[in-house]
């Protein structure tokens, strides 16, 4: 014999009275409409659920019914679709792809062919924003990418704008001390530079070189990378005093971590030798 929620309902009430029997049928047919009340609901908001949450739905309505707690009946349950109904991963050869398209880009900005870097960049860009997400960390690298490739092109303002999405979804996502984070900070500030906005360049560099100092410490290559850029935005707004200074610390830590014939010591050196030029 077929099952019904009304079957379900009134079973311990086979064997009563008549009016037992009107009892369980209106407590039946009040779980009835509490069930389908929260299935529809469920159902319009696009929701999944299984055979098994119903059942469960089911028999909470008739244990709730008659007791004068059907208030309680849970709201419309938000659930997960099962993980088969979700959007297959790429396969290796696709991913594989994906990395092809990010060296050739690489290749084309090191030959000079920015333009051609460019369009590259924004189809690779488009592939991870659909297959992976716009919030997905190769999806903001490759966006990361892609505002490089326009920097060298001379479109520091559409840098500018790429490189602020992509550091506002970073501070969302992964929180402000985050390496990427910072990196993503680093490059608008350098943007910014690069527009002759220097005084928002300081400040976004002293903003990265506090956090990396704290986060990193003093002498990690990315806290010294955010000194040294700090140093030429006070350069390039005739600070030089203060960037003599910042360059000549940066300069001090390489030469012990890093031995006098580092390349990145050498660069100190140069760096420091331009700003005592201009002074």
């Amino acid at each position: 014999m077929r099952s019904s929620v009304y079957g379900l309902a009134n079973r311990s009430n086979e064997r009563g009275s008549s009016s037992s029997h009107q009892e369980g049928k209106r407590q039946g047919a009040r779980a009835t409409t509490l069930v389908l009340r929260s299935v529809g609901e469920t159902a319009m908001l696009g929701a999944y659920m299984n055979k098994t949450t119903i059942l469960a739905l089911v028999l909470l309505a008739v244990s709730l019914c008659g007791t004068g707690l059907e208030a309680q009946m849970p709201p419309p349950l938000l659930l997960r679709k099962p993980e088969a109904e979700k959007k297959p991963a790429m396969t290796e050869a696709e991913e594989n792809e994906l990395i092809r398209m990010g060296n050739h880009a690489n290749k084309l900005i090191d030959e000079g062919k920015y333009a051609e870097a460019e369009q590259e960049h924004r189809a690779l860009l488009k592939i991870r924003e659909r297959e992976l997400g716009a919030e997905h960390p190769d999806t903001l690298k490759s966006r990361n990418n892609m505002a490089g490739t326009l920097q060298y092109e001379g479109k520091d303002a559409e840098a500018e704008q790429e490189l602020r999405a992509v550091l506002k979804v970073r501070e969302r996502v992964i929180g402000p001390d985050h390496p990427d984070t910072l990196a993503s900070r680093n490059n608008l500030a350098n943007t910014l530079k690069g527009q002759g906005k220097n005084v928002e360049a300081e400040q976004e560099h002293r903003a990265v070189l506090k956090i990396s100092e704290h986060v990193l410490g003093t002498e990690h290559n990315d806290t010294l990378m955010s000194r040294n850029n700090l140093a030429n935005a006070l350069q390039a707004q005739g600070k030089y005093a203060e960037a003599e200074h910042e360059f000549r610390s940066v300069l001090k830590v390489r030469e012990r971590v890093l031995g006098a014939e580092h390349r990145d010591v050498f660069l100190s050196c140069f760096n420091l030798a331009l700003c005592l030029k201009k002074e």
